[in-house]
């Protein structure tokens, strides 16, 4: 488990976790706007839940939960190339966001990742060019605007950019 003052970052426990945190997921009413659309079905990652916890040296994925273990969203990672990790994260319901959770828990990742993945030099991340929210904490959090993918997928009914964010080994808090 990786501790905060507001959040932990843990594993998950059991396959209900999986199950139960899809729900969350895929409960459109509580959604932002800035969320995807499409529905995920837990078995599509049974298998990895059953070989490793949905953590390996080459991607995973962790809750956050709050103080008392009720489950806010998720932050994963997965390896693009032996330098780079991508960062992917979610609060799940409105009433959860605004309120720190997601910075904290980034910042405790990222620095986790730099501490015990050896030899890469750099995370990244991307969000929708009108995401604002996440743009912001990507900036919050240390990570610099790189560049964008330009009509790089569909989303909500039409083509959009993805904003590229980096954040350098010796750049990290």
């Amino acid at each position: 488990m990786i501790k905060g003052s507001l959040v932990t970052l843990r594993m998950y426990r059991s396959f209900d976790e999986v199950v139960e945190v899809f729900d969350a997921f895929n409960t459109m009413e509580i959604r932002a706007i800035t969320d995807h659309t499409e529905l995920y079905h837990p078995n599509n990652l049974r298998g990895d839940f059953e070989k490793n916890g949905l953590w390996s040296k080459d991607k995973g994925t962790l809750l956050i939960v709050n103080h008392q273990d009720e489950k806010l969203g998720t932050i994963s990672f997965s390896r693009s190339t032996e330098q780079e990790v991508q960062i992917g994260y979610r609060i799940y319901a409105g009433k959860d966001r605004n309120k720190g959770y997601m910075t904290q828990a980034l910042r405790l990742f990222s620095s986790y990742l730099f501490e015990t993945i050896p030899f890469i030099t750099r995370l990244s991340l991307l969000t929708a060019e009108d995401n604002v929210p996440s743009r912001k904490l990507a900036e919050k959090c240390g990570y610099r605007q790189e560049g964008m993918l330009r009509n790089a997928y569909f989303y909500r009914g039409k083509i959009c950019n993805w904003v590229i964010y980096g954040l350098l080994r010796e750049e990290v808090e």
